[in-house]
């Protein structure tokens, strides 16, 4: 984000570089969460290997 000043407003624009970057954690992230849940459903049914 860039900020800007406008009168008594600041203003925020985004940079796409660092949009791409957080969207890439957030998938990340995202696959992580899937497959901790993904452990948990199969303890949750008696599939677990462990």
């Amino acid at each position: 984000m860039r900020p800007r000043r406008a009168g008594h407003e600041v203003r925020y624009a985004l940079l796409p570089e660092r949009l791409a970057e957080a969207a890439a954690w957030m998938n990340a992230l995202a696959e992580r969460c899937d497959d901790r849940l993904a452990r948990i459903a199969a303890i949750a049914e008696g599939r677990d290997e462990a």
